[in-house]
């Protein structure tokens, strides 16, 4: 992973690793990020550096997903969370 970016226009906030889960409903999200079905970040935020994910050989294949928690389901109201993620290939000879 090359970067990862929260959107100044966010409405939900990523918790960071220290922060504590929320007690009481919160536009909150903390968002993990899996490789493999591995947990390999957790609590992917603003402040998430650089980061190698796996290393594949020819015609091998990895899985990337996402899991995580919202603090605030019951909310009528549907907040966006708004961010981007920039992954970097290399091949090596």
């Amino acid at each position: 992973m090359a970067s990862f970016l929260v959107n100044q226009d966010s409405e939900v906030a990523y918790l960071s690793e220290q922060e504590s889960d929320p007690t009481e409903g919160t536009a909150s999200l903390r968002l993990n990020l899996n490789v493999d079905g591995k947990q390999k970040i957790t609590s992917l935020n603003a402040a998430s550096k650089s980061t190698n994910l796996v290393d594949l050989m020819p015609k091998n294949s990895s899985e990337l997903s996402f899991a995580g928690d919202y603090f605030n389901p019951k909310s009528k109201n549907a907040f966006h969370a708004e961010s981007s993620m920039v992954l970097k290939f290399a091949i090596k000879e």
